[in-house]
């Protein structure tokens, strides 16, 4: 489904959750967060096929990127998970989408200098290519069940100020 028409289904459901009661909000979120932890558990176990051809490439590019990374000291167990994972001499056949998508997002987070960092990233895109409409595919559904439970918590707060207080464990 293209961008427009995404976004004009969310103005539908937007307009049929802003005519529901409390009530009804509170189950329709209830349901929302029920797809959620569905669709959490199917994408952890989620895994996409490597192509084996420029492997050894691709793994050299994404490394390079990986090693220079600056993080804080909470995710360095995690980029070393990426870097290892990422190793050529693993040639593993398939990623888990949490990986794959960790991978993706802090690349996609980098600004490239030259030529070489250029290549690399082409290098990587032409690896993944016949990859990018599963991993569109599957991130499009989490992006959906984010926007409309974020629909519902903003009808919520307008039904109920207080609602984020009630639902806080922590809030005294």
């Amino acid at each position: 489904m293209d961008q427009l028409a995404k976004q004009k289904e969310l103005e539908e459901y937007k307009k049929l959750i802003n005519e529901k009661t409390l009530e009804e909000v509170l189950d329709i979120e209830k349901e929302i967060i029920k797809e959620a932890d569905e669709l959490n558990e199917k994408i952890a176990k989620y895994t996409f096929k490597l192509p084996t051809k420029n492997y050894e490439k691709a793994c050299e590019a994404i490394r390079y990127f990986l090693n220079k990374q600056e993080v804080t000291w909470q995710v360095t167990l995690g980029m070393i998970t990426l870097f290892d994972f990422w190793d050529p001499k693993n040639k593993p056949t398939t990623v888990l989408y949490p990986l794959f998508d960790s991978t993706l997002r802090t690349i996609g987070e980098m600004k490239f200098k030259g030529y070489d960092e250029w290549k690399y990233v082409v290098d990587i895109n032409d690896y993944f290519k016949d990859l990018r409409e599963e991993y569109a595919e599957i991130t499009e559904k989490i992006w959906d069940n984010a926007s409309k439970h974020n629909i519902i918590c903003d009808r919520l707060q307008i039904l109920d100020p207080n609602i984020s207080n009630k639902n806080d464990t922590t809030a005294n």
